[in-house]
């Protein structure tokens, strides 16, 4: 893993403990797993579902206490997995929100963004993707 510079150990986050519930607290910087980079965000949008999310409107509100909102983000790569040779500390980049399973027939027609197994963690889609 390379991993540039100091990284705290700490971040802060906004997270979601109940409807209406949204705190800052601290939170230990993750470290990549091996196929994954560490991204210092610089900025972050929220959409329409996640107001929906953190009014308590949203049918599958991600877990109390673990769910961070804003999906919709920028920043900078600051560490890199082991086996990442795409990206490297320093590059920018920016967040694709919408992951597909990558071999239903929507997503093997180009339409990854209404694939069909959407929410399935076991087939890659979901919050445990």
């Amino acid at each position: 893993m390379t991993r540039p510079g100091p990284i705290p150990a700490t971040m802060r986050a906004a997270v979601l403990y109940g409807a209406g519930d949204l705190r800052v607290v601290d939170r230990p910087v993750p470290e990549p797993r091996a196929e994954e980079v560490l991204v210092r965000v610089a900025m972050c949008g929220i959409c329409g579902t996640d107001l929906k999310i953190l009014d308590g409107r949203f049918p599958q509100t991600p877990p109390y206490g673990d769910y961070v909102p804003g999906h919709e983000w920028t920043g900078t790569v600051v560490a890199t997995g082991s086996t990442v040779d795409e990206l490297a500390p320093g590059d920018r980049v920016c967040i694709e929100a919408h992951h597909g399973c990558g071999r239903c027939a929507s997503c093997l027609a180009g339409k990854y963004t209404a694939c069909l197994n959407y929410g399935d963690p076991g087939k890659g889609t979901g919050p445990a993707a």
